[in-house]
């Protein structure tokens, strides 16, 4: 960031105040959130070096496993951003659609992705990052279209448990046409999230050590629509 004028509130934008300092603990006079502001003087902490980012300017987006092709896709822009944007049918019994993936595996890694649930039916759309997913199972971070997220666990056939029940979180935008931010730092058993910036959960789970990273989405028994951007994936950094 240019200065520390231009701190701003992770969950709703608004200007803090500009003796604001790393260290502190504040709360946005606009929306009531409150986050702590690192040494880095940004809500959030800083990402490691680019390992791997989706190009969505390019329809091939190079570097990745692409598993929906023969799903209706449009590539646009948002807000700056270039989007991914996927059309998915009605599937039965809530099964998971894969749409894209790290074509590698990945141990300790920072990733992020931004979403945005499209106009539709229902205020029960999920999407969700697989983590270390391999034939051993895999952790699971989604966000629905109702605000709130879970981390779960898989054994790559059936889901097995959850390490944090559904639940709110203030920082998440409701609805369809807006966007969230899930952010993952996994660092060997630990595991810290960031939703719009916001620092959520941190735990510890040693089940999985390694495999792909993969951006998955649920129906829910009705067509869906995703906007997908901002998907990459950096070095983890000591936090």
């Amino acid at each position: 960031m240019d200065s520390i004028h231009s701190l701003a509130c992770p969950n709703c934008g608004y200007p803090m105040p500009a003796n604001a300092t790393g260290g502190t603990l504040i709360k946005c006079e606009a929306c009531g959130t409150t986050f702590n502001v690192p040494t880095s003087l940004t809500p959030e902490p800083d990402m490691g070096n680019l390992l791997l980012a989706a190009d969505f300017r390019n329809p091939l987006i190079p570097g990745w496993k692409v598993e929906n092709w023969d799903q209706p896709t449009e590539f646009g822009e948002y807000e700056g951003q270039p989007e991914y944007r996927v059309t998915l049918p009605p599937q039965p019994e809530h099964r998971m659609d894969h749409l894209i993936a790290t074509p590698g595996i990945l141990d300790d890694f920072d990733a992020c992705v931004s979403l945005r649930f499209l106009a539709g039916d229902t205020e029960n759309y999920y999407a969700a990052l697989d983590l270390r997913a391999s034939d051993e199972g895999y952790y699971q971070v989604g966000l629905d279209s109702s605000g709130r997220f879970q981390v779960s666990w898989f054994d790559n056939v059936k889901w097995c448990g959850n390490l944090v029940k559904w639940c709110d979180q203030p920082a998440l935008r409701h609805g369809f046409e807006v966007r969230n931010t899930l952010r993952v730092l996994m660092r060997g058993p630990q595991m810290r999230i960031y939703l719009n910036g916001v620092f959520s959960v941190s735990l510890h789970d040693a089940r999985f050590s390694a495999g792909q990273l993969r951006l998955v989405a649920g129906p829910y028994n009705q067509e869906m629509r995703l906007a997908i951007s901002n998907l990459q994936v950096r070095e983890a950094r000591a936090v």
